[in-house]
């Protein structure tokens, strides 16, 4: 399985990402803070938009995410206010997406009100952002959301009907389990438990303002693997999307990596499937996290654990061609040799960071961060 690390080592990945670096490993970043800059988003105490006086009071730690365009969504608690918490958009100017206390848009004649939020909300390029609610006064007690401008809009709600993979109901929804994830097209990739139906009660979805539609349910079989049928996709590790509405996603069983829509039936690489060179060998698990991007028809980048030769891997496929981004034993740019690999970051030209993690603490590279592409090998 791929190695664990910090919360301050995943912050720094995320930054050689965006700029592009080639490698990072052990390297200086006091002329990165030197010329930096920070704005202030928002601050406990500060009058919170749209809450008819209300003030901040906490920031979840967990519950940002911010756009190329610099804005921020987060959750946060407010006092002073009918009003306890909401999901607010900040960067430049501070907005309410949605406040606890508001009608939620249910559908039909259905009716109730936010009681909270989790600390998951996604932004897109365009402003949007998706999120999870609980309700109240209705037969829904929660579900995912859409904000937009003043406007919310409900993806799913607990208790509506739930697509299957033939186009028909299958079962209503009962929770939803994992963070979602928005594209820029106003596509939101989640996970849900589904009731009513025995034999597929889980499920990943895809849906946008105005329909939602099955991308794989429990309990079907699995392209590509001789029969084997899906195991829980209600779990809580969130199922990517990019904009062409290829939604990415690691079940639990059968042990695969997939792609929906996309060549071969959505599957990427499965369990016995050989790796590529160097150094071969075959897959034997994947990692947790994987990525994918607008380029090249969905190019992803995946952990994975390896039998015959080489026992981690970062792999990038590309319309279906496997390559080989960095694996254990390899040389590492700056000296030492790359041993335990975390989940890849993907970016747009795909490039993938991860962090190396060596288990002799006495080496002067006993852990580095770095950036690999294909045309790097």
């Amino acid at each position: 399985m791929p190695c664990s690390f910090p919360i301050a080592a995943r912050a720094a990945l995320r930054l050689a990402v965006s700029v592009g670096a080639a490698a990072v490993a052990a390297a200086p970043l006091s002329g990165v803070w030197a010329q930096s800059r920070t704005d202030t988003i928002a601050l406990t105490g500060q009058t919170a938009p749209g809450l008819e006086g209300g003030q901040f009071s906490a920031f979840t730690s967990i519950s940002q995410t911010l756009n190329n365009d610099g804005r921020l969504a987060f959750r946060a608690d407010v006092t002073g206010s009918s009003s306890t918490s909401g999901i607010f958009l900040g960067g430049g100017f501070l907005e309410a997406v949605v406040r606890q206390g508001r009608p939620a848009p249910l559908g039909g004649s259905t009716s109730g009100t936010f009681s909270g939020f989790s600390n998951d909300p996604q932004l897109n390029s365009a402003g949007q952002v998706a999120f999870r609610g609980s309700v109240i006064g209705s037969s829904s007690a929660e579900g995912v959301f859409l904000g937009s401008g003043s406007s919310v809009s409900s993806i799913a709600r607990a208790g509506a009907a739930a697509p299957g993979t033939s186009g028909f109901a299958d079962g209503t929804f009962a929770s939803f389990t994992a963070p979602p994830r928005l594209n820029d097209v106003g596509q939101v990739a989640f996970k849900a438990a589904v009731t009513g139906s025995p034999s597929s009660p889980s499920g990943i979805f895809l849906g946008n303002a105005t329909s939602t539609t099955a991308v794989a349910r429990g309990g079907d079989t699995a392209p590509g693997t001789s029969g084997l049928t899906f195991g829980n996709l209600a779990d809580t590790i969130p199922a990517e999307v990019n904009n062409a509405g290829q939604v990415l996603f690691i079940p639990f069983g059968p042990e695969a990596i997939y792609l929906v829509p996309g060549g071969n039936q959505g599957l990427i690489a499965k369990q016995g499937d050989p790796a590529p060179f160097p150094p071969g060998g075959f897959f034997v698990n994947f990692g947790q996290f994987a990525g994918v991007n607008n380029s090249d028809g969905g190019q992803v980048a995946f952990f994975s654990g390896n039998g015959g030769s080489g026992s981690d891997r970062i792999v990038l496929s590309t319309r279906g061609a496997l390559a080989s981004l960095a694996y254990s034993g390899q040389s590492a740019p700056g000296g030492g040799t790359l041993f335990a690999l975390s989940d890849p970051r993907l970016n747009a030209s795909g490039q993938a960071a991860f962090v190396n993690r060596n288990p002799d603490a006495g080496l002067t590279n006993a852990e580095g961060l770095y950036v690999a592409s294909a045309a790097m090998l």
